[in-house]
């Protein structure tokens, strides 16, 4: 299977993206959305794909994309500024249409709150194509689940030492968490309390499963 590595542009690490880079290297798609392709430009690195509006991206990574395209080593998608969807979210379309594995987002994070949840959003889509798709920094990674869509998560491999999870919107039914120091059996978890945040896996993996709803999943490290 094919994974894809969308570079986004917010905040991050870049030994962080090389490291996502060269464990996927055999099978991988990259994409930069609008200024995450500064970073690869940063890194010597030329995306398979290219989308965005530059309309905060500067003139000079505009001809550099264009360039790109016309030497065929790059395949480009200029949007209009006025739209509906994002930068982010144009590059995720292209990653479910051009790769069949998991998608990870870098750089998806940082500064604007309101990106960081708009992020977050986005990763519903995810359960729509049936695919696993992760929003990933130096301190967190981020998926969402649904009934259909339960996960386990072995300690020793997991992101971090903390899991949290909250609602997505309105409240999840049938919340089971196993294997964890603070257990949960068929909980009702709503919006607006803490009941989710900093719990740990205290068993060799920790199972995290939904009768309804949609919820939130953030492996976590200070």
């Amino acid at each position: 299977m094919t994974d894809a590595i969308i570079v986004s542009g917010g905040s991050g690490s870049t030994d962080l993206l090389k490291h996502f880079i060269d464990s996927n290297s055999d099978h991988l798609i990259l994409i930069a959305a609008d200024r995450g392709l500064s970073y690869l430009t940063d890194m010597g690195i030329i995306p398979d794909y290219i989308v965005g509006d530059f309309d905060s991206a500067g003139e000079d990574l505009l001809k550099y994309a264009i360039k790109l395209e016309s030497d065929g080593l790059s395949r480009l998608t200029r949007l209009n500024p006025i739209k509906d969807d994002t930068d982010t979210e144009s590059a995720l379309n292209i990653a479910f249409r051009e790769c069949d594995g998991d998608i990870y987002i870098l750089f998806g994070t940082g500064n604007r709150l309101d990106h960081v949840i708009s992020n977050i959003q986005i990763l519903k889509q995810g359960l729509i194509h049936n695919r696993s798709v992760y929003l990933i920094d130096s301190n967190n990674k981020v998926r969402i689940i649904d009934p259909k869509h339960p996960i386990t998560i072995e300690k020793s491999k997991q992101y971090g030492d903390f899991v949290s999870v909250f609602p997505l919107s309105g409240k999840v039914t049938g919340l089971n968490l196993d294997g964890f120091s603070y257990p949960l059996k068929n909980t009702v978890l709503e919006s607006g309390v803490s009941l989710g945040q900093s719990n740990e896996i205290s068993a060799e993996q920790g199972s995290i499963s939904v009768s309804s709803g949609e919820l939130i999943v953030v492996e976590a490290r200070d």
